[in-house]
């Protein structure tokens, strides 16, 4: 009868155990979870019209330059991707490369070819939404070769009153291919400014590379030759806004009274 006894009671307490260290964290499954719940994850759209199949880098920026890859990964058809980079979190630099769009003026399909498009990220922990787009490639190119976190900051924030937009890193620019959202203004305005550009680069017989290095380079250039450049360009760009949501019938937000308040000097 003890023996009975003790080998009960031998496997309770071993039950026990295996209860008291699964609740203290010792399982696999919680280790886990408490490893991704400390992940900074890159909630991210390319577009220049969504890009499909387009390849994300993600790098570090240390000491005021780029650093070391930290993950790769591919868009979506719909430009969309996600990025896990575990437990880093600071500054870093997303590049799209490669990969293709649908132009929204046009409607042909156009490859990216040597096109890449950046946006740098002054800090970036947890999950945080990220659009990679030729305005994102400006602040960039505009920054030149120091990429301190004020200097980002600065340079998304000057791009973005630029083109009148609140934010172009964490705002995800609307497909135009398809009906706006009610309520959701900005993604609106943002996807049919990058349709501008196309518009622009078709009327005017221009490029998008174009277009990007003329702005970002006269965006600091305080000469009369620059100020002039800046202010054509983005004059051009707010008439070519208007024309592709009132004219061109690629344009199937629905929207065709949004006004481009762009901003010359």
């Amino acid at each position: 009868m003890k023996r009975k006894i003790y080998k009960v009671l031998t496997v309770l307490l071993a039950v026990l155990s295996v209860v008291v260290i699964t609740a203290c964290g010792g399982g696999g499954g919680s280790t886990t979870t408490a490893s991704n719940s400390n992940s900074t994850v890159l909630d991210g759209i390319a577009s220049k019209g969504p890009i499909a199949n387009g390849t994300v880098s993600v790098y570090a920026v240390e000491n005021g330059q780029k650093g070391k890859l930290l993950m790769t990964t591919t868009t979506g058809q719909d430009g969309s991707f996600t990025a896990n980079l575990g437990s880093y979190s600071g500054p870093m630099m997303v590049e799209v490369t490669g990969g293709a769009y649908k132009d929204e003026a046009t409607g042909n399909t156009v490859q990216m070819g040597s096109m890449m498009l950046r946006t740098a990220l002054n800090s970036a922990s947890g999950t945080v939404t990220v659009a990679v787009t030729p305005i994102t490639e400006m602040a960039v190119q505009s920054m030149g070769t120091t990429m301190t976190s004020d200097a980002i900051s600065a340079a998304n924030s000057m791009m973005a009153s630029k083109f009148s937009m609140t934010d172009i890193v964490h705002t995800k620019p609307h497909d135009v291919s398809t009906t706006a959202e009610a309520g959701k203004d900005n993604e609106t305005y943002y996807g049919l400014m990058l349709a501008a550009m196309s518009q622009m680069s078709s009327k005017d017989n221009t490029s998008i590379p174009t277009i990007m290095s003329t702005i970002a380079s006269t965006v600091n250039d305080t000469s009369a030759t620059g100020i002039q450049t800046l202010n054509t360009m983005m004059s051009t760009m707010a008439q070519r806004f208007t024309d592709f949501q009132t004219t061109n019938s690629n344009n199937k937000t629905g929207v065709k009274t949004m006004s481009p308040m762009m901003s010359t000097r």
